[in-house]
């Protein structure tokens, strides 16, 4: 009785059922699919925590899938069962991609700075504004940026931030992106200023009117790697980072304005 005759034909026959299939609503939770997006050992460490998860499911149709496929003498050899069973189990798909393409979450991606937010009653002598004047020039009008920061209510200092939602196998697109450093954000992707901490901000109605890639360790930078210019002292600050988190921390965009979807564009 050879054991690997055996294996063969048993994955000639059910290679295909050795697989988790997801039910329709099945998908990754939003804050496993920010580990996969922000950590470099996060879309490993996702799945091989799905994995673990899964292992009592995996147990179950393997042996269900032996005690259709041996015959009675060979469900006798406990040797035999036991070499099938790791075999089987280490030809297992977890059919992971099927679930991020399912999947989806709503983040929040801050304009980071060195000061306590905007303060929006001292506007045009702050040096963030400066900055993003220059560095989004041309990604929308500066009188409609300006207008969009003097239309916060509920507190004097807020953050500049873009919102939407990242969906399906873009998650690993980005992922990619901000492993290297960098986040590209679509035409038309709502954005403005915002205070999480209280849930209060502006309008939110500002849209970019082309793409634009951001460094993360300051968004000051340009796609060239320059620095915009007229930046005192002319170095890089960490300050003046992106961050990236789920719009549900503190309170969220979603939760302050009740948006419809339609206000939640694909990142």
């Amino acid at each position: 009785m050879k054991f690997e005759n055996i294996l063969k034909r048993i994955l000639d026959k059910r290679k295909l059922d050795l697989c988790n299939y997801w039910n329709y609503n099945d998908e990754l939770e939003e804050g496993l699919i920010l580990k996969i997006l922000l950590e470099e050992d996060g879309l490993n460490d996702v799945e091989n925590g799905l994995y673990e998860n899964s292992l009592d499911y995996i147990d179950e149709e393997i042996n269900q899938i032996l005690d259709e496929e041996l015959n009675e003498k060979e469900k006798e050899n406990e040797e035999l069962r036991e070499y099938l069973r790791l075999e089987l189990e280490g030809n297992w798909d977890l059919n992971f991609k099927d679930l991020i393409k399912k999947s989806s979450a709503r983040l929040r991606i801050t304009l980071k700075t060195n000061e306590d937010g905007i303060n929006i009653p001292f506007l045009k002598t702050t040096k963030t504004y400066k900055y993003l004047k220059k560095r989004f020039k041309g990604y929308f009008k500066i009188k409609d940026l300006e207008n969009e920061l003097n239309s916060m209510m509920g507190s004097n200092y807020g953050e500049f931030v873009f919102f939407g939602e990242i969906k399906g196998l873009r998650i690993l697109e980005l992922r990619e992106e901000i492993l290297k450093g960098k986040i590209t954000l679509n035409k038309n992707l709502n954005c403005g200023v915002f205070n999480s901490w209280i849930g209060a901000g502006g309008d939110l109605d500002l849209k970019l009117k082309k793409p634009i890639t951001l460094n993360l360790s300051d968004w000051r930078y340009n796609e060239n790697e320059k620095l915009i210019k007229n930046i005192e002292n002319g170095n890089k600050e960490s300050y003046y980072s992106v961050g990236i988190v789920l719009d549900n921390k503190h309170y969220g965009v979603q939760e302050t304005y009740n948006l419809t979807s339609e206000c939640w564009g694909e990142i």
